[in-house]
């Protein structure tokens, strides 16, 4: 859970963990999201505030870095906060978060219990985020102790009503204690010193309240202070109001006593509570065994004092005729049936002057009779309430609907400790039911993480995790866990007096199927296929045939599924986004291939997404690429669901869905497991015939591969796609394939077979009249191949800005501007190669791709060459965790050799070698040259500043002798160090010497000059 304090602190926690958060304007800005929750804020606005003296386009540059920042602190939730758009951003208010602020302004008021005051206000510790003095801040900082004061001011009343004089003494002073100056607190102080004989502490009180309001406000206490002070010090203690307690008889209802403690629902309970203060028909629904009728009945054990004549409770499911439906009502109400007369008028003569609450339980399988009863009721009978509970909403006038989630469940990936585990609701009462019948039982080290599996695989769904709960008599957690890929098996033999649906998973899923339509049965089993949810279009394409459901009709019958809640709708961004628990498609699964019918769906699903796939890959170097990037993301379940259908079937369109998302992958990272899928796919005996989709896919994998560092694997998989795409003929896939190959083998330090293979493949590129490819290879050209012939490189990049920006082609864009800031900052232009790297970041951050890490490393750069050695730690370090998620070891790399580098500057030797060396060792093994060399010119700096110069001159002789080799000439930024350097050295040696250790670094080979840089003992 995330949890937030403000009120005198600014403290944030995920998981009881602290969240950092470095920047004070980031701060800010999520304690303002935080307090204005309830908002969506547009970006300008946003943007104006927190960054008023900055142009626009860097204020919103600087809203997205400072969104990016909090995104990344709380990531480890695996919970995006936010909802955001291209124009607005607000807190998810329905996430799982804990705000004291919120706490704080929850409604109450000197009638609730003391206990619910004592919640309220004892999160005020303080003024609103002391130490921040944004414009927003003052303004909520003063309603805030506004609230507070009134809040307190009740909870004192109330204790004093009660003659809690010990928590009036303790209450109070914490009042004058947090820095304002109440004359109420003051004299709730007199009042309890007084009613406790301590006539002294009384007077002393008033000595310091008179002290108080003159030293700080300049005047005399209030004539109803005075007068409370003259009273009690003649003994007169004014006497405290003692509440009435009446005695009344039993409640009338016919609930029925609970053999099982509640667990959890305390948001669920206060929720439903609140409908029924206004709404006079609520009905409850989810899925099978979410724990409705349970709901139901606490909330109306909590609520009998508010019904006179009663609470009643009618269950429906052992009913099949509806025509008795008003008989059972009568039963239930103990009504009886007079001769002659309709049940129904009967009933509504009974209720029409009673002011009680009828829980009409599980109507699903009669809810047209269910309906047409509340209505007629509710229309006669003008004090009564009813409290519904199905799988699907009445659908009558007036009613209002309440869906009942799941429990929450842990995320069985990112565990804390086991006890954090307690706090979700799942967790809880599968502890509570599981030690029923296995006393002593509690979450431990050992079993945390299957517990923490179970309920997750489980949904939450409470029926299930008490049916999983009762094979602890048997098995022990470890194993119910393993076989829950046997769900409905394995959950049966629930309580005997159950009714039969709830005594297994199974039964209650039948329940629910059996009441379905034949299309809704089709459709539901069909959409079981889909991995992490579909959309509209999806479900039409994919579960469609000729014959039922036609694609005409998808949209109603998922729309019943819907309101029969077996599936999930949810907002996401412009459309509504569809989804089943996994329990549910698990059975529907089931269904789906015993109908014999998951072959050729599944055939669909995987023909849908490659064909989604290759649309995407044409649209992403054009002005819809976000777009596209979201919505390749928000399918990747899918597409990897796909991709292991393909392998056990068809592997071509698996090459082809797989090879499609190479642009996807660069951007959006999915790098391991995508590059994993491309591998089994070309290593598949059918996948082994010379055609377009292996050459395509071989050219993908290359590239994935590329970025991950294996470049002699990448080597020989583009040669063989170059092969394949030359036999064919296909000058596209050749220009592709030799576009891949030059950024391998520059990457291999071979530059002088890297540039010809570059202009050979912009020389296609541009035959065919391929603007896209064209600009990919002059970037690559500019800031890879020949980024060292400045005026060359520079030229290249803008050309391909031109090209990218009448596209629309914002990626393309980002790359070249941070081309084009390399080139400026190895040339010492600082602040041109900043504005370049911000710009570029300013782009990559919304499309949450590389070239952020990209750009942010690159700003660390900048930040080392300026001496600012924190803040390019900052940049460095988050670049490496972006770099993380996205699998590019190669950026991470980098950014760990120039770690060693700040390490070095800051004069933390030990440090710096042993970063240095395992840098080198990274770019050894990856057989990047120019890695190696960079990560021993460090090491040859630090020999310079440990005095020992002729270690420092055979190293710096040898990279001399290798860059000349690769043609990779050292930077003017970097000579500028190397330089510094070498002027002490020239100093301390005489020339002949200082030239024969240089010479001797020149003559090194790799191997020797590695084996030199990190003996551990200087040997000259």
């Amino acid at each position: 859970m995330l949890e937030i304090k403000l009120l005198g602190q600014f403290d944030v926690r995920l998981d009881d963990k602290p969240v950092e958060i470095l920047s004070r304007p980031t701060q800010s800005l999520f304690a303002y999201l935080l307090v204005k929750r309830t908002t969506a804020h547009r970006r300008e606005m946003l943007a104006g505030l927190f960054w008023p003296n900055a142009t626009e386009t860097n204020a919103r540059a600087y809203l997205r870095q400072a969104l990016w920042r909090i995104r990344r602190a709380l990531e480890a939730s695996h919970h995006d906060y936010f909802l955001a758009d291209d124009l607005t951003v607000a807190f998810d208010t329905h996430s799982d978060f804990k705000l004291d602020v919120a706490e704080l302004e929850r409604a109450v008021t000197a009638n609730n219990s003391v206990d619910e005051l004592l919640a309220c206000v004892s999160v005020y510790q303080g003024e609103l985020v002391p130490g921040f003095y944004d414009d927003w801040v003052m303004p909520e900082r003063e309603r805030l102790q506004s609230l507070f004061e009134t809040k307190i001011n009740f909870l004192i009343d109330r204790l004093i009503a009660e003659r809690r004089w010990s928590d009036v003494l303790q209450w109070g002073e914490r009042w004058i204690a947090l820095g304002t100056v109440p004359e109420l607190a003051f004299r709730a102080l007199m009042i309890a010193h007084s009613a406790l004989g301590d006539r002294s502490s009384m007077a002393a009180v008033y000595e310091r309240c008179t002290k108080t309001l003159r030293d700080q406000l300049d005047v005399e206490p209030s004539e109803s202070t005075r007068a409370l002070y003259e009273k009690l010090s003649k003994g007169d203690v004014p006497s405290a109001p003692v509440p009435e307690r009446k005695l009344s008889s039993a409640p009338l209802t016919n609930l029925p006593r609970q053999l099982t403690s509640f667990i959890g629902r305390e948001r669920e309970m206060l929720q439903v509570k609140q409908l029924l203060k206004t709404a006079r028909l609520v009905t409850l629904i989810g899925t099978g065994g979410s724990g409705k009728t349970r709901l139901a009945v606490q909330v109306a054990q909590d609520l009998l004092s508010n019904y006179p004549q009663g609470v009643w409770l009618v269950e429906l499911a052992p009913l099949a005729d509806a025509c008795c439906l008003a008989q059972v009502v009568a039963a239930a109400l103990d009504v009886r049936e007079e001769q002659g007369r309709p049940v129904l008028a009967t009933l509504v003569d009974y209720l029409r002057t009673r002011k009680c609450l009828l829980i009409l339980d599980n109507c699903e399988h009669l809810i047209e009779a269910s309906a047409g009863l509340a209505e007629s009721l509710l229309r006669a009978c003008p004090d009564l309430q009813i409290l519904a509970s199905s799988r699907e909403a009445l659908g009558i006038a007036g009613e209002t609907v309440f869906r009942v989630p799941s429990l929450s469940i842990p995320d069985p990936r990112h565990l804390s400790r086991a006890e954090a585990l307690l706090d979700h609701d799942a967790v809880r009462l599968f502890v509570d039911r599981t030690a029923s019948v296995l006393p002593g039982f509690a979450v431990t080290g050992d079993n945390a993480s299957a517990i923490a599996q179970l309920t997750f695989r489980l949904d939450g769904i409470p029926l299930a995790i008490e049916l999983a709960a009762a094979r602890a008599q048997v098995l022990t957690v470890e194993q119910i866990a393993a076989r829950l890929t046997d769900t409905f098996r394995l959950l049966s033999g629930g309580s005997r007096t159950a009714l039969p649906r709830q005594q297994t998973l199974q039964a209650t899923m039948d329940w629910s199927y059996n009441l379905l339509s034949d299309s809704e049965r089709i459709l539901l089993r069909r959409l079981s296929v889909f991995a992490g949810g579909w959309i509209l279009e999806a479900a039409e394409q994919v579960c469609s045939d000729k014959e039922q459901p036609a694609v005409s009709e998808i949209l109603n019958v998922l729309s019943s599924l819907v309101a029969k809640s077996l599936v999930v709708a949810e907002p996401q961004g412009t459309a509504m986004r569809y989804r089943m628990l996994e329990t549910i498609r698990v059975y529907a699964r089931e269904k789906l291939f015993a109908s014999g019918e998951g072959e050729s769906i599944r055939n669909q699903h995987l023909n849908y997404f490659r064909m989604l796939a290759e649309h995407a890959e044409l649209e992403l170097r054009g002005p819809h690429q976000l777009a596209c990037l979201n919505r390749i993301e928000g399918e990747i379940d899918n597409i990897r669901a796909a991709l292991d259908w393909s392998l056990e079937t068809d592997v071509e369109p698996g090459l082809r869905l797989a090879g499609a998302l190479i642009g996807f992958c660069l951007v959006r990272g999915h790098i391991t497991d995508i590059l994993d899928k491309l591998l089994q796919l070309l290593n598949h005996p059918n996948a082994l015939p010379r055609t377009e989709a292996r050459a395509k896919a071989l050219d993908s994998a290359a590239s994935l591969f590329g970025w991950g560092i294996d470049l002699d694997h990448a080597r020989v998989l583009v040669e063989e796609s170059l092969s394949i795409y030359r036999e064919l003929g296909n000058k596209r896939g050749e220009a592709s394939a030799l576009h891949t190959l030059s950024d391998i083998v520059c990457l291999q330090d071979d530059y002088t077979l890297g540039q010809p293979l570059a202009l050979k493949s912009l020389e296609l590129y541009r035959s065919l009249g391929d603007q896209a490819g064209i600009a990919n290879v002059l970037i690559d050209l500019g800031s890879l191949i020949d980024n060292k012939n400045y005026p060359r490189a520079r030229d290249y990049l803008e050309q391909a800005m031109v090209i990218c920006r009448e596209r629309g082609d914002t990626l393309g864009i980002s790359w070249a501007l941070d081309g084009l800031g390399v080139i400026a900052m190895r040339q010492g232009e600082f602040q041109h190669a900043r504005i370049y790297f911000e710009e570029s970041l300013a782009i990559q951050t919304p499309l949450r791709g590389p070239g952020a890490a990209f750009a942010v490393s690159h700003l660390g750069d900048l930040a080392l060459r300026e001496g600012d050695y924190a803040r390019a730690v900052e940049f460095y370090q988050q670049s490496i965790s972006m770099s993380d998620e996205a699998g590019q070891v190669i950026t991470r790399y980098w950014d760990i050799v120039n770690l060693g580098y700040v390490a070095l500057q800051k004069g933390d030797h030990e440090q710096a070698r042993a970063t240095f060396q395992e840098a080198q060792k990274f770019f050894h093994d990856a057989g990047s040259k120019i890695g190696v060399v960079y990560a021993l010119e460090g090491l040859a700096s630090l020999a310079a500043r440990q005095t020992k110069p002729a270690r420092a001159l055979r190293l710096f002789g040898w990279a001399d002798a290798m860059r000349a080799g690769i043609g990779d000439l050292r930077p003017p930024v970097e000579q500028v160090g190397v330089d510094h350097d070498l002027t002490p050295i020239r100093v301390q040696l005489d020339p002949n010497m200082f030239e024969a250790a240089y010479a001797e670094g020149r003559a090194m080979t790799m191997e020797q000059a590695i084996a030199y840089a990190i003996a551990e003992e200087d040997k000259d």
